[in-house]
């Protein structure tokens, strides 16, 4: 009779359910020292990873994404809480790196191109030089 029985191999999980790095998660938040920022480096440290890498790939194990999502929104809800500081510039740059926050400007313009003018002047000298999106070169 042949033997189906499949080895395992490689070396066992860091944190082996979501509970456990739930734990761990809060027993890193818990533990820092006053006034000592929060970071994903520091957290994969704490439970045992070499990287972030490590802990990106806990979280593709099934029941891991969300607990690794919320180590992610305590750590940027720390810094969002630093905001209304006097200085507020560590915060700002580290929700751009961490949170992929941006700045974003929106601008509403509104052109009228009339008869009148220098819009009617522009509008004219613009279909003067251009047949169906073609510029005509003029001699002057």
């Amino acid at each position: 009779m042949t033997d189906l029985t499949v080895e395992k191999r490689g070396r066992p999980p860091i944190v082996a359910t979501p509970d456990e790095l739930d734990f761990k998660i809060d027993e890193y938040i818990e533990g820092l020292q006053p006034g000592q920022a929060p970071s994903l480096a520091g957290l994969c440290l704490h439970c045992g990873y070499t990287s972030k890498g490590a802990l990106y790939e806990v979280a593709k194990r099934p029941g891991f994404s969300g607990t690794v999502e919320r180590a992610r929104e305590l750590i940027e809800d720390w810094w969002v809480g630093r905001l209304a500081s006097n200085a507020p510039t560590g915060a700002i740059f580290a929700l751009k790196n961490l949170a992929g926050w941006t700045d974003k400007q929106e601008i509403n313009q509104t052109v009228t191109i009339n008869g009148d003018g220098l819009d009617g002047r522009l509008a004219a000298a613009i279909a003067a030089r251009t047949i169906e999106g073609e510029v005509i070169e003029s001699d002057g």
